[in-house]
């Protein structure tokens, strides 16, 4: 499939899946020959990609989810995913997922919902702004800031350990979210950077029984400073 003239403002999208359940499978390649928009809403609908999406310094704009009961609403990338310096742009509150190895843009701006760097997101810089998150179980290669109302939750549907290779900055209202669960084999999700300073809130979600004195969690490795 060639994706071309369609533009990041446009509605529906390029790609567009819209029925509640709906579980769509691209298996042939993506090319993307200019800005484009892929949009998947309504309650637990999947627009996966098996397949390699490339383009050549291109925008694109993913919509996951359009309103709070889409939160389980996703674009999944499971192969090579490459648009060259281009910005990748997501808002709803689904959740786009990167899960290869092979993830490059330019950079990746989070308006709203999760992306998740479930592989290697080699995205440059990811900015996570008001209702947005960044998480995952993989490495994010580029700098990260949350800004005001943004989040950053390691872990993909349960606990996980989200690795930053670059630097981190949290605003004083950003929002760092942890799951615990005693009985896991992980018994918590983990924050892996060089440098850790700490700012904002912190919440911690218990996902599993009931916590007993004594118990401690390790949510956080690298040099910490600051406090939430």
């Amino acid at each position: 499939i060639t994706v071309n003239g369609v533009g990041i403002t446009a509605a529906p999208g390029a790609l567009y899946v819209n029925t509640a359940n709906n579980n769509v499978t691209y298996s042939g390649p993506i090319t993307i020959a200019s800005d484009a928009r892929f949009r998947v809403v309504n309650v637990a609908t999947r627009m996966n990609f098996s397949n390699t999406v490339l383009g050549n310094d291109v925008a694109l704009w993913c919509t996951a989810g359009n309103a709070g009961v889409d939160t389980a609403t996703a674009i999944n990338f499971l192969n090579t995913f490459s648009i060259g310096t281009g910005t990748v742009t997501k808002d709803g509150q689904g959740i786009v997922a990167f899960n290869s190895l092979n993830n490059t843009c330019g950079s990746v701006i989070i308006n709203g919902g999760t992306v998740q760097a479930n592989g290697l997101l080699n995205g440059g810089p990811v900015t996570v702004n008001a209702t947005g998150a960044l998480g995952g179980s993989g490495t994010n290669a580029g700098p990260v800031s949350v800004l005001t109302g943004g989040s950053i939750a390691p872990g993909r549907a349960g606990i996980g350990t989200l690795t930053l290779a670059s630097t981190l900055a949290l605003d004083p209202a950003a929002i760092t979210v942890m799951e615990i669960n005693r009985t896991n084999a992980q018994t918590a999700d983990l924050l892996v950077a060089a440098a850790i300073p700490l700012n904002g809130t912190l919440t911690v979600v218990n996902i599993g029984p009931a916590l007993q004195l004594g118990d401690t969690f390790d949510l956080f490795t690298g040099t910490l400073s600051g406090s939430f």
